[in-house]
């Protein structure tokens, strides 16, 4: 069974805008966080929505939601998922917004790492990464 989160802008008794997003199996749960964060430096982006969902144990994925708050609209991003196990693998997702350090203007970069070991002890990591473009209203992958 998915869990299935959702985030409602409301105005007075007014719904306005909702987004949802999976937040992992039911026995995989064990907390969330929701903060506002910045607009991260985004044309016509007034604040920035950040839920995250963890299942706290080692192989339990955790997920982060970013949202985009604009003219009274929400834009989800593709969602991220961190897991790890010890000292024997891990797969990291992040974002960097054009405020952070390598951030680029219009644009929002997605990163991945991963890391595994094999019987020998031996590290093997792989890297990717994707480029969205942000024009104002939407983003595309470049």
């Amino acid at each position: 069974m998915q869990n299935i989160a959702s985030i409602k802008m409301v105005e007075g008794n007014t719904l306005i805008d909702e987004v949802s997003f999976d937040t992992g199996s039911g026995e995989s749960l064990s907390y969330g966080t929701f903060n506002i964060e910045s607009n991260h430096k985004l044309k016509n982006v007034e604040f920035t929505l950040k839920a995250m969902v963890s299942g706290e144990a080692c192989g339990i994925a955790s997920y982060d939601q970013y949202v985009l708050v604009k003219d009274k609209k929400m834009i989800a991003l593709p969602q991220l998922m961190n897991v790890g196990d010890a000292d024997v693998y891990y797969h990291s997702e992040q974002f960097v917004f054009p405020n952070d350090k390598g951030g680029i203007p219009n644009a929002f970069i997605f990163k991945m790492e991963e890391m595994e070991k094999d019987e020998k002890e031996r590290e093997k990591k792989k890297n990717a990464s994707k480029t969205y473009l942000w024009n104002g209203d939407s983003y595309r992958l470049k």
